[in-house]
């Protein structure tokens, strides 16, 4: 059965925006219903609320509010974003019936590459760190992630048990496949496997390990990599619905080095915590995630790790909006370190 939210936030915005006060000028709308700016600034006089073409999100560009159609109402009602227990939110659209709806869009599926591809390249990684060759013991040496646990992101014995990331191989002795060119290899070469939302086996993302001026990370070119997580094995099993330790909740980290740093944490104080990595459109994908009861029934939280900055903010808010619909409890708790 599909909850009341579901089919809400089908609703158009445009459709929206005037039952709740907005009017429309060119593209944009105001006054905003979160801080009431009609205007962005002194200079720049447009209403200050953007609606996305799909219809499906707005953003104010005075106080940075916005959200779904749920959000809107709600920001009018009770001044807040929405969450399940917003008082009023749902009798508003109970007693307005039937609403514009924004038209179905297409399903599309996603691209990832070829599985036998993936397979042979993973498995032709190393996952013996103390082989990797030197510049990614470097790279690891030189950060100070876990300082502060007294433990070292360069630990071979340890970064070989907790099976998070593995050294892509040799340049010069792989077939590389034509999604992954030869020359990234020799830079991007500390990765990890990704996985999608039940577990299966989707891409690789990848770290350089050299001073680079073209993006520190790489996915596979000419692929889809939203809606996947970078895990280790204990979370590749909690995404394929099998029983793992988590008393110690859920954690939702940003990126791949944050993820083996939690990983080399999780592991040396021996911490019952599932880890899932992200990176720009993994977090949405939480909501279609097999969550076991101990998470609905609040036992177990699900704890937005992201850097403390305003990209892990905005991750963090990603988290919430994605599983709170959910009834799931979500903490934040920022990662220690913010290196990237």
């Amino acid at each position: 059965m599909t909850a009341w939210w579901q089919t809400a936030k089908t609703t158009s915005l445009a459709g929206v925006a005037p039952l709740v006060g907005l009017e429309r000028r060119g593209r944009s709308w105001g006054p905003c219903v979160a801080c009431g700016a009609s205007k962005r600034s002194r200079r720049d006089r447009r209403p200050p609320v953007s609606i996305r073409r799909d219809g499906v999100l707005w953003y104010c560009w005075c106080c940075r509010a916005g959200g779904s159609v749920l959000d809107l109402v709600s920001y009018r009602l009770t001044g807040r974003s929405w969450s399940p227990g917003a008082d009023g939110v749902r009798d508003w659209f109970d007693s307005r019936g039937v609403l514009p709806s924004l038209p179905s869009p297409p399903p599309r599926t996603l691209e990832r590459p070829p599985r036998s591809e993936l397979d042979a390249l993973w498995g032709s990684s190393s996952r013996s760190a103390k082989n990797w060759p030197p510049p990614i013991r470097r790279f690891l040496e030189q950060r100070d992630d876990i300082d502060q646990h007294g433990l070292s992101m360069w630990d071979p014995e340890a970064l070989e048990r907790i099976g998070v990331v593995r050294c892509l191989p040799d340049p010069r002795c792989h077939r590389w496949p034509s999604w992954w060119p030869r020359h990234w290899a020799s830079v991007w070469r500390l990765a990890v496997r990704c996985y999608e939302v039940d577990g299966r086996a989707a891409t690789i993302h990848a770290r350089a390990v050299r001073p680079v001026s073209t993006g520190r990370t790489r996915w596979p070119g000419g692929y889809d990599a939203a809606r996947v997580f970078m895990a280790g094995p204990t979370g590749r099993a909690f995404l394929r619905g099998e029983n793992v330790p988590m008393s110690a909740g859920i954690w939702v980290l940003e990126g791949l080095t944050d993820l083996v740093a939690a990983s080399l944490v999780v592991h040396h104080q021996e911490i019952p915590a599932v880890l899932l990595g992200g990176a720009a459109g993994s977090f949405r994908a939480l909501s279609s995630v097999r969550w076991p009861a101990e998470v609905l029934r609040g036992d177990v939280p699900v704890i937005a790790r992201t850097d403390d900055d305003d990209t892990g903010d905005e991750y963090a808010r990603q988290i919430c909006r994605a599983v709170q619909p959910l009834g799931i409890r979500v903490l934040r708790a920022p990662w220690e370190t913010n290196h990237g």
